[in-house]
């Protein structure tokens, strides 16, 4: 009888070995891997949590008024820890034109997103003919938020601008990038007659104006009224992610009529960085926007378990290059925000280490396992037999 029951033990060993690797990998594929590099979870990435939608919509005028909007950054241009930084030193003899404070507004509701932008700059250039100098600011949005830094870079921008009439000015345009670099859509290069395609349908209202602030300050304002539904066909898109893209780019120029430099709010990638996605996505430009949620919690996945912390408000942005001036800019300035009149400070989400990763190796690992069993079960029972015998 005990010499029937050993190959009936054998053979259940050998089918459990078989059986558990099969639901290894059947568990696994619930569960999708994340790669190990994404472009929302890097380290010095600031990351903006605008809260609840407003009940109240903010006014589009160019003058911002107490609590009209629920979100704002405060961001200081000298500083080099709060996620920006200028693409090119500013001279020494440029310093002084550095604005003090950059000050971001963010709103939304249902129908809309509201943005302004306070700069406090001193010197100030309003548009004289296509081709002169002007102070401005790029303001850009994304929505792809599949991890790759390809995606990262497709954004919507918006460059606004005061003309000589005192006219507020918008030149938008969406940046499309691939492993090949950057291209427009034809839908941006179609005409309406008074510039970019879309310029007349994107912005529901557009104000700009220069004025002073509370300390009599110069300052110049810019404010926007952004249609949803022309950026969900921009980025065809059926419905907008809560957690989005956000980069801004403010250039000022001193009293010579020089650009003392581009500041930019975006993450300048490091050599590492620029690497790690380069051998995750095979392409990698030199910044990566910040993230921006319309909520009150960031909720793209992570690879691990932490979410990043949102930013707090008020540190400078570095500018890369300067946008051009009339085609939708396609500056690649970080843009910053802050809460509350908070002041940001850089909110570091470090990249995710390297995980092992489930299935052949959790498989193998499990399979080991089973024989092991295999091999004990059939050790124990011929050592029994043996003392039996």
């Amino acid at each position: 009888m005990k010499r029937r029951t050993l190959p009936i033990l054998t053979a259940i060993a050998l089918m459990l070995a078989l059986m558990l690797p099969l639901a290894v990998i059947a568990g696994s594929a619930d569960e999708p891997e994340l790669p190990d590099v994404l472009a929302y979870n890097l380290e010095g990435q600031q990351h903006l949590i605008v809260g609840a939608a407003t009940t109240t919509a903010p006014t589009v005028d160019g003058a911002i008024g107490t609590d009209e909007y629920g979100y704002k950054l405060r961001i200081d241009p000298k500083a080099t820890d709060n996620g920006g930084y200028f693409a090119a030193a500013v001279s020494e003899a440029n310093q002084a034109y550095i604005p003090s404070y950059i000050d971001v507004y963010v709103a939304y509701d249902a129908d809309y997103i509201y943005t302004a932008v306070v700069v406090q700059e001193n010197t100030f250039l309003k548009r004289d003919g296509s081709s002169g100098n002007y102070s401005r600011v790029n303001f850009q949005l994304g929505f792809l938020t599949s991890g790759s830094s390809v995606d990262a870079m497709t954004r919507f921008n918006c460059t606004s601008w005061i003309t000589t009439a005192n006219e507020s000015k918008n030149g938008n345009g969406l940046l499309v990038y691939d492993s090949a670099g950057k291209i427009y859509t034809t839908i941006e290069k179609t005409a309406t007659g008074t510039g970019w395609g879309y310029n007349n349908t994107l912005m529901e209202a557009i104000s700009h104006a220069r004025t002073t602030d509370a300390d009599e300050k110069a300052i110049t304002v810019y404010e926007c009224q952004w249609k949803k539904s022309m950026l969900k066909e921009a980025f065809g898109l059926e419905t907008l992610p809560n957690t989005g893209y956000f980069a801004l780019e403010v250039m000022t120029y001193n009293l010579d009529n020089q650009n003392i430099g581009t500041y930019r709010y975006a993450v300048q990638l490091s050599e590492k960085q620029t690497l790690d996605l380069i051998n995750e996505y095979m392409w990698a430009t030199t910044f990566i926007p910040h993230t921006i949620t319309f909520g009150d919690e960031f909720d793209l996945p992570l690879p691990k378990a932490e979410d990043p912390e949102p930013a707090s408000s008020e540190e400078p942005a570095s500018s890369e290059e300067p946008a051009s001036s009339e085609a939708p800019a396609t500056s690649e300035a970080p843009a910053t925000t802050e809460a509350p009149v908070t002041t940001a400070a850089p909110t570091t989400t470090a990249a995710p280490e390297k995980e092992e990763k489930g299935g052949c190796s959790s498989t193998l690992a499990v399979s080991s396992v089973a024989v092991l069993l295999v091999a004990g079960i059939g050790g124990a029972v011929s050592v029994k037999k043996k003392k039996q015998d």
